[in-house]
């Protein structure tokens, strides 16, 4: 094999390789992750240990959306949402826990305390 042969050979491979590795990283998070990543109202993340004594936290969407969380005062210190019935308007709190949050918009923030404002 020529050195011009063997050198384009290189180059492919080196390539491929160059190509494969941020493919792989970028993959999408599944949707079955457990993980939140809790972030200051400018989006910017702190770690959940650091939200655990706020009395209001945020989560990030996969779109760096913010969604803001409450804790129950008195409660487990499970946050809480406050979510939006698209289809009839009724409103009620969720565990955060339990709730896949594609929809921003639908998602009310609330004050510190018993107080809750809807958007």
């Amino acid at each position: 094999m020529s050195k011009l042969a063997k050198l384009a050979v290189g180059i492919s491979v080196v390539g491929m390789a160059v190509l494969a590795a941020p493919m792989a990283s970028a993959a999408p998070a599944s949707p079955t992750d457990s993980t939140v990543a809790y972030c200051n109202s400018d989006g910017t993340p702190i770690s959940a240990d650091a939200s655990a004594d706020a009395d209001v936290v945020s989560t990030c969407d996969q779109d760096q959306q913010v969604v803001a969380l409450c804790y129950a005062d008195g409660e487990d210190g499970t946050p809480l949402v406050l979510v939006t019935n698209e289809d009839d308007n009724s409103t009620g709190f969720a565990s955060a826990d339990s709730l896949t949050i594609d929809e921003p918009e639908a998602v009310t923030t609330c004050d510190t305390g018993d107080s809750y404002r809807g958007k």
